[in-house]
Formats: structure tokens, sequence, C-alpha cells
């Protein structure tokens, strides 16, 4: 009976069904919506492996980036019902078009600031980084910096107070307080210690890691 069944088995039943006439578009409306963690990522899998087997165009619509990004070969990202951009989930994820596309697939700090001469930003509230690209000077600019990008030893440094810090197995997330109340989310690899709140580090972003956008 197909209460029997679990939520696993119901998801590959369904689909199975969507597939077996050999479609030449299939549209799947957030099939794994109700699936625990480790069942949905299986899932994606699963169907990973059968679009590129049977070189079947699919239309997926996910609020889970991470499963965009798992699935899609080109994502178009919507807000209020218009398109933002759509691009490969390599551009979306790295050169993303505005601000709300930047913070909407992957953790990301985003910081405003006015582009002036030899890649440097002059960010608001204080301080500057380098990108390793020419910028029309006087522009005003967003600057995107994924928190996984952050090292110890790399150029512009950013120097602030642990406010909090999670151990999250594979990394460290860390929320640092740094010159004029900025925030930044910053990911480490969990070697030694895990930063307690109040001490203070320094961390940096190569410019080739750092993303612009207009605003």
């Amino acid at each position: 009976l197909p209460r029997q069944l679990s939520g696993g088995q119901q998801q590959r039943v369904a689909l199975a069904r969507a597939i077996v006439f050999n479609p030449r578009l299939l549209l799947l409306d957030e099939p794994f919506g109700a699936l625990d963690r480790k069942l949905r990522e299986t899932m994606q899998l699963e169907v990973r492996r059968l679009q590129r087997r049977l070189r079947l165009t699919t239309i997926f619509i996910t609020h889970d980036q991470e499963e965009a990004l798992v699935l899609s070969d080109r994502i178009a990202v919507m807000n209020q019902g218009a398109i933002q951009q759509i691009a490969s989930t390599t551009d979306i994820y790295e050169r993303p078009s505005s601000g709300f596309v930047a913070d909407f697939v992957g953790e990301s700090n985003i910081l405003r600031g006015v582009a002036g001469e030899g890649g440097r930003v002059a960010l608001d509230g204080g301080g500057e980084v380098r990108v390793s690209r020419a910028l029309s000077s006087g522009a005003k600019v967003g600057v995107l910096m994924r928190p996984e990008r952050f090292s110890a030893t790399a150029n512009n440094p950013f120097v602030g107070e642990v406010v909090e810090a999670v151990y999250l197995g594979s990394s460290f997330k860390l929320r640092l307080k740094c010159e004029g109340g900025r925030e930044l989310i910053v990911r480490q690899q969990p070697r030694g210690k895990l930063p307690q709140p109040g001490e203070r580090l320094s961390v940096g972003i190569e410019p080739d890691e750092i993303h612009v956008f207009d605003l």
C-alpha cells in the first residue's frame, strides 16, 4: 500500500512515473521538501544521475540554494516574480549580479564602498580592500566576500573580536566584530581549539577572491 512506503520510496515511485514515458521536459516543484536532510541529499544525487544518463531537460524549482547548486547546469534566481540573474552555477555563486543574488545563494559578507584607483575600494565605515580588476573610480559598489575564502595569511586583513564561534565538524563558523561595528562571517578549517568569544583574530582574503558588483 502507498501509505506503507517511506518518504524516499514514495518519491522514487513518483519520479519513475514521471519519466517512464520519456518526456522531453520534466518539471519538479520542490519534490524533496518533506524529506529529512540525509535522504534529501541521496535523492538529489539520484536525480542528477538520471538527468545525465537520460539526457533529460529538467526545470527544478527549489528554495534550497545548495540543492540548486547540486542539480543544476544553469540557475535562474527570482525575486518577487522577476528574474534577477540566469547563469551557470559557478557564475551565480562566484559572480552574482547583485546583492540579492549574492545573499540568496550561499553565505555571504556584503560590504558597501566606493571604487578608487588601482582596484581599491574604500569601505563605508572605514578601511579599504583591494580587488584584482580595475574599477570605475567613484562608483558605488557592493563587495562580496564568501566566508570560506578567508584565511589567516591572506591580503586585505581584517582584525576583529570573536562574537560567536560554532564547531560544525568540517569547519569553524565564526562571527567577528571589526572596526566601525562591521561584522564578518568567517569559516575556518578546524585546526586546534575553537576560538572563544572575546578573542581577537586577524583574517584576510586575496584580491581575486573578492567579487564587486554595481549598486
